[in-house]
């Protein structure tokens, strides 16, 4: 049986790219992980929280964008 990876590329303000997401929901730039995605929740690297992910755009509590998602 194959196992598929699924990365997704990572985008914040302006579509500045910001890092890949891998399939446990680990947001890297280059080797250092800067977001966690645990249940639709967003953590900074730090495991403070920081907004919702919702349709692939995570937003903070007032609605400020954070970075949306797309398939690579």
């Amino acid at each position: 049986m194959d196992v598929i990876k699924v990365r997704l590329c990572v985008y914040g303000q302006n579509n500045s790219r910001l890092g890949t997401m891998d399939s446990e929901g680990v947001i890297r730039s280059d080797r250092a992980v800067i977001f966690r995605v645990r249940d639709c929740a967003v953590y900074s690297m730090h495991e403070g929280y920081l907004g919702k992910l919702v349709d692939g755009v995570c937003r903070t509590s007032r609605g400020e964008l954070i970075f949306t998602l797309r398939e690579s």
